[in-house]
């Protein structure tokens, strides 16, 4: 399952971003199909947005400015599960916000917008794609997700055999010829 966080603060609403959203929305729902993927969105506060496979997709409207800390509680819970932010990264951040997000090895960036903070969003030090560029970014988060799944290498101290292996002893004939 991945998470798509939709950002829908004030800036979301200039310059074509929320038809872009849609069609992005629109996108990954076919891409991924409809159980593969939960919506939320984040303005005030984060929230579930249940998308119909069989419906058009409807976005709550656009209010306010940007509340980072429901969205930082939010990948700190679920940080085991890939995530792919869509924003223009018109939003501000606290140097202690800065610090988690570049911690999050399980975000994903979708820049949304010509007019895209891409600097902004970069500073996060997490992987920023294009919006034109989301079947990659939705590639990235699927390598996230099949990444966490692999357990992890075993340590030289998980390691045990039944017998010993090294420094084992075998008799050798005096006849056989080693050459």
């Amino acid at each position: 399952m991945i998470n798509i966080v939709i950002d829908r603060s004030g800036s979301m609403a200039e310059n074509g971003k929320p038809m872009l959203i849609l069609n992005l929305v629109r996108f990954i729902r076919q891409y991924l199909g409809g159980d593969k993927a939960q919506f939320f969105v984040i303005n005030n506060q984060l929230s579930q947005v249940f998308v119909d496979s069989e419906l058009d997709i409807e976005l709550p409207e656009i209010a306010g400015s940007l509340e980072m800390d429901n969205g930082i509680a939010f990948l700190i819970e679920r940080k085991t599960e890939p995530t792919i932010l869509l924003s223009d990264g018109y939003f501000e951040l606290t140097e202690s916000q800065k610090r988690v997000f570049k911690q999050q090895q399980n975000v994903v960036v979708v820049a949304v917008g010509a007019d895209a903070d891409i600097t902004g969003l970069d500073y996060l030090g997490l992987p920023v794609y294009p919006a034109q560029d989301i079947g990659v970014a939705i590639k990235h988060a699927g390598n996230i997700l099949n990444a966490l799944r692999i357990p992890p290498p075993l340590q030289r101290s998980d390691v045990q055999f039944s017998k010993p292996v090294l420094g084992v002893d075998h008799e050798q004939d005096e006849d056989y010829d080693w050459g």
